[in-house]
């Protein structure tokens, strides 16, 4: 557990939020913590923002985030700008992105 509190700090995320919001963080694997905020940081993210509003991203599969971001890709999409954007407005990516019509996914 203080493992888990201290690594959040270090994200500069406010860990009660994220509690609150989350309890289950406590049960979460370290090493599946470490491999979402990697995977944040390679799309150029700011952690600490995206954890803060959305705590849930440690749940999250990353493999359908990464085929979701594979799949902008393929579209052209500038993904970083797509992120960042929606970050912004303080949207969850992958709930409007599952929103698209078949078309587009």
């Amino acid at each position: 557990m203080k493992g888990r509190v201290a690594y959040l700090e270090e994200l500069g995320v406010d860990v009660a939020k994220v509690v609150n919001q989350l309890p289950q963080v406590f049960g979460l694997r370290m090493e599946n913590m470490k491999g979402t905020v990697a995977y944040l940081e390679e799309l150029g993210v700011d952690v600490a923002k995206v954890v803060n509003r959305l705590p849930a991203v440690f749940g999250y599969s990353m493999e359908n985030i990464k085929g979701t971001v594979a799949y902008l890709e393929e579209l052209g999409v500038d993904v970083t700008k797509v992120v960042a954007y929606l970050q912004e407005l303080g949207l969850d990516v992958t709930k409007v992105v599952n929103r698209l019509p078949p078309v587009f996914g």
